[in-house]
């Protein structure tokens, strides 16, 4: 039987329920390190961004690990955050693949505007005069060539870090490509899903983002949840 998005996010309550403050505390140190290595710049800019990134996707991969192991009724503890580190090698051969999907995926929109523009996307200071007269088409371009694209391959890959969980002899492409069989026909469906967090978004805005600690864990278990509902058997 085919779940809707109440169902999913009624699931990830049931599942956070006992583990709140496993949960905030996860978020919170997750985001504390990703704020400092973000604020680390100088002549080491490229270093500490590429670290920044290994780092959070560890992290975030440690997380998802947490959260699934909720939805399955089991316990996890703190250091479970760092199982990411553990399994190094194969997490971080996949998050490689990841990335160059990612900027498979906004190459040709990035190679537009800068054929049209001479820029690339934050790539540079837009002055104003810039975006009276651009604005328009460089928004067109962006939204279109840009974030759909990401927007669609994210969702695609989107249950790579449960299927290195359930399958660590998965790494790399096979990893990725085993999310995108998983997807087909559900692509629309997580979308709608996270769409459907939107008015807590908005509310966790007006507390200036400390409603994030609770909200990101909650969304992040919901797509845990539709993972294991929709998983293959």
């Amino acid at each position: 039987m085919e779940w809707h998005s109440k169902e999913y996010r009624q699931k990830a309550l049931d599942s956070l329920q006992g583990h709140w403050g496993l949960a905030v505390g996860v978020t919170l140190f997750t985001d504390a390190v990703s704020l400092l290595l973000q604020n680390t710049s100088g002549n080491l800019l490229i270093v500490t961004d590429t670290l920044s990134w290994i780092v959070g996707f560890l992290l975030t991969v440690g997380s998802s690990w947490i959260y699934l192991s909720f939805v399955r009724g089991g316990d996890a503890a703190f250091s479970n955050l760092f199982d990411g580190f553990r399994s190094f090698v194969p997490v971080m051969l996949t998050g490689f693949v990841q990335a160059v999907c990612m900027l498979l995926a906004v190459l040709p929109g990035t190679a537009v505007l800068y054929a049209v523009y001479g820029i690339l996307p934050y790539g540079q200071q837009l002055d104003t005069a810039f975006l009276d007269k651009h604005i328009g088409g460089f928004l067109l371009i962006t939204l279109l060539l840009i974030l759909l694209p990401s927007l669609y391959i994210g969702l695609k890959m989107s249950m790579t870090s449960f299927i290195l969980k359930d399958h660590p002899e998965l790494r790399g492409w096979p990893a990725v490509k085993a999310s995108w069989r998983m997807m087909k026909g559900r692509t629309w469906r997580l979308f709608v899903l996270e769409l459907s967090f939107f008015g807590w978004i908005m509310l966790a805005v007006i507390t200036f983002g400390i409603g994030m600690l609770w909200l990101l864990p909650y969304m992040s278990t919901a797509t845990a949840v539709f993972y294991e509902v929709n998983k293959p058997v």
